[in-house]
């Protein structure tokens, strides 16, 4: 995708721009595209989008300064992680502390979706577990938008920072007693929002990280964008991960509680464990195959 080129020398993210699919250039952007490559004009997608005056092309591709608000207190590093919703960066603070700064994508300040992702992004500031990532602080910057005569808020969210996620450490060599101490922790944190009747709905190994402290991994649950708060009443609304989700999410109507976060958490564990006794290599990996066959579809009813 990244290495395509037609005679106009318009590469693929030029092409959906042009036809201004939104959906497409999602894609693209999840897949860690290049958004800076030049045509035979010189032209990028940002200037593409520009010249058709496409506001919400333009508000995908354009690179949220990170300056605006923490230039006087955060030293930038580099882009660690880029996905759906937001942008994570790597910086030091003045005392040299290593932080993640989260900038979640624009949102207009009128939009009630765009503002139940920040409650939701913002939910582990007042949760304090050690197996819970920390939110230090949580900020926001109002961005005018004179073609649509509107706002935008563009939020700022200080995280405490963390080596690496599961999903990368689950390629490496461990032993069993990690395994062990990480799945005790990783329940102990599961436990901690449940008991606060929070529903995650997105735990997989991505969205679980690891700190290292005194030579001893820490595991932090982070990522709250699809988190909730449970009431007596069952959810509705499927939401999630393919193939991390319970088989609850697929049935007709959908209704599912907090047992759906613990059959996500049990596929963790068996991925960890599995994936570590066949010393997994992902193209070899019968569990890792069969999570990309079935994408959430079970050998198994539901029912049983």
């Amino acid at each position: 995708i990244q290495s395509h080129v037609d005679q106009d020398g318009d590469r693929l993210m030029h092409k959906v721009v042009r036809t201004g699919n939104s959906c497409y250039l999602i894609k693209l952007l999840d897949l860690g595209v290049s958004k800076n490559d030049l045509n035979n004009k010189g032209e990028s997608p940002l200037d593409i989008a520009k010249r058709m005056k496409n506001e919400l092309m333009i508000e995908m591709l354009e690179d949220i300064p990170v300056d605006m608000v923490v230039a006087n207190k955060y030293t930038i590093e580099h882009e660690v992680a880029h996905g759906k919703f937001s942008t994570v960066f790597r910086a030091t603070n003045a005392q040299d502390v290593k932080v993640a700064i989260k900038v979640l994508n624009p949102i207009d300040e009128n939009d009630p979706q765009g503002e139940n992702l920040v409650i939701r992004e913002k939910l582990p500031i007042k949760l304090k577990h050690k197996n819970v990532i920390s939110i230090f602080s949580a900020e926001s910057k109002r961005i005018e938008r004179e073609l649509q005569q509107k706002f935008l808020l563009v939020w700022y969210i200080i995280l405490d920072y963390c080596e690496r996620d599961l999903a990368n450490y689950m390629s490496q060599e461990k032993s069993y007693v990690d395994i062990q101490d990480i799945s005790y922790q990783f329940s102990e944190g599961l436990n901690y929002l449940h008991s606060n009747s929070i529903i995650h709905r997105d735990l997989k190994p991505g969205n679980i990280l690891i700190k290292v402290v005194n030579n001893r991994m820490i595991v932090k649950i982070s990522d709250f964008s699809l988190a909730d708060h449970m009431s007596d009443a069952p959810m509705t609304h499927a939401a999630g991960t393919k193939p991390w989700m319970a088989p609850e999410m697929f049935l007709s109507p959908v209704e599912y509680h907090l047992p759906a976060d613990v059959f996500s958490a049990g596929l963790v564990m068996a991925a960890l464990i599995i994936c570590h006794y066949a010393k997994c290599n992902k193209a070899k990996c019968s569990f890792c195959k069969l999570l990309c066959l079935f994408e959430g579809k079970y050998l198994i009813s539901p029912l049983n």
